[in-house]
């Protein structure tokens, strides 16, 4: 599973991908032009237990290999405590506006 997320305090959902080529596309594509994602996206790689996500309805946004999982930013304390082992930096993308 990997992940990609809004900034701060504008995300309602932390988008979980099915396929990371999604997550790449959305940090690669949007974050780095976005002035509120500091011109940056991450992937993040990482195990959750499946249990859990089982609660969480399956969307297809765009072509077939887009399959997200939304989980409400309200959710995300729980949802951290069901990932397992570490979290792995998949990918680092960084526009040509950032200054970090």
């Amino acid at each position: 599973m990997a992940g990609v997320s809004s900034p701060a305090g504008l995300a309602t959902h932390f988008l979980s991908c099915a396929e990371s080529s999604l997550c790449e596309q959305i940090a690669r594509d949007w974050n780095t032009k976005d002035k509120a994602s500091d011109y940056a996206g991450f992937v993040t790689a990482f195990d959750v237990d499946a249990d859990y996500l089982a609660q969480f309805e399956e969307h297809i946004v765009g072509g077939s290999q887009h399959r997200e999982l939304w989980i409400p930013s309200e959710e995300l304390d729980t949802f951290n405590q069901h990932i397992k082992g570490n979290i792995r930096l998949v990918a680092r993308f960084y526009g040509e506006q950032y200054s970090g």
